[in-house]
């Protein structure tokens, strides 16, 4: 399957397409740049007649072109009712604050062309269920610049905008698991500073996340500090660590017997992106009746195999305000 383009790879292309049309709309074979191209197109004139739209465009509104060229129905395939698209403003030389009040904040200056326009969006009457569109639109101009015309491309990123709606609950589901667990949970980023602490290790050792996000957190008794470095490189190269037993200091200067378990995680390429640590208090024998600690024991195996299942999204929970 062919990788489809990126934003700035299609507003490059545009950009190209644009540059092709005004230089070559005298030429007798102009119309095959457009009907000849893989993303869907349309062009419409300084009347706002649509020219040309290509089998692409076909394909994605399911409208045929022989329905569209001639006409100014380059509204109907995306919204309920006729309204002016993006290429039409384009025409108009509309101003910004016209811009803004159809399609609001979504639409932003094309960096690759002068006068050019990308926006997205999503367009309930497209298709069954609705898609979202990536779109970019530029002016065409005569040897005096003047505009004559206007050409839009569009992108169908649905798929992108599903997985990252999809992302985003399984954030918010993550981040809820975290945030109630009962055991002490930090996130570190590679070089050692906080990311993200959760309430429980607030709770246990006193600081607070705005306290220690970006820091270091100064709980290692000084004793321990090259045994906890020769784990942290350990770490490092194993990649997960299932059971460290050692102590650790709290806020109020506490000593606390601790046993922890630590993963590396990566990002969406599989690169190292940072650490997850998972602490547990390790209480004293007459603080912790003997017939209770299979019940501990078991609830801390089922929280760490819910995290470890999902700690590839925490990657994202470090980038994203969930």
């Amino acid at each position: 399957m062919a990788k489809k383009p990126t934003y700035e790879e299609l507003a490059q292309q545009v950009a190209d397409l644009a540059k092709q049309v005004s230089d070559l709309k005298q030429l007798p074979d102009y119309p095959q740049i457009v009907r000849g191209s893989p993303i869907p197109t349309f062009v419409i004139d300084s009347k706002h007649i649509i020219t040309h739209c290509n089998r692409a465009f076909e394909n994605l509104t399911g409208i045929a072109a022989h329905e569209l060229i001639g006409t100014r129905k380059q509204w109907l395939a995306f919204y309920p009712a006729q309204r002016p698209v993006m290429a039409d403003l384009i025409v108009d030389n509309a101003s910004e604050e016209e811009l803004t009040r159809y399609y609001g904040r979504n639409y932003w200056k094309s960096s690759v062309t002068e006068g050019g326009y990308e926006a997205e969006g999503f367009f309930p009457d497209l298709g069954e269920n609705g898609r979202w569109i990536f779109f970019t639109a530029a002016p065409l101009k005569d040897e005096e610049g003047r505009i004559t015309g206007a050409i839009e491309t569009l992108q169908d990123i649905s798929e992108r905008k599903w997985a990252e709606e999809a992302l985003s609950e399984s954030q918010r589901r993550l981040r809820t698991l975290l945030d109630f667990a009962p055991y002490p949970i930090v996130v570190f980023t590679l070089d050692g500073r906080v990311d993200y602490l959760n309430p429980a290790f607030t709770e246990t050792f006193g600081w607070t996340l705005s306290e220690l996000e970006g820091k270091l957190i100064p709980y290692t008794p000084p004793d321990l500090k090259q045994e906890t470095g020769e784990m942290v490189k350990k770490l490092s190269d194993e990649k997960v660590i299932l059971r460290y037993e050692t102590k650790r200091l709290t806020k109020d200067g506490r000593l606390r017997d601790v046993v922890m378990r630590g993963t590396i995680f990566t990002d969406v390429q599989g690169q190292p992106a940072g650490e997850l640590v998972i602490v547990r208090i390790l209480p004293a024998k007459r603080e912790l009746p003997s017939t209770t600690r299979p019940c501990c024991a078991s609830a801390w195996r089922c929280l760490n195999t819910l995290i470890w299942r999902n700690c590839w999204i925490i990657s994202a929970l470090r980038s994203n305000d969930c």
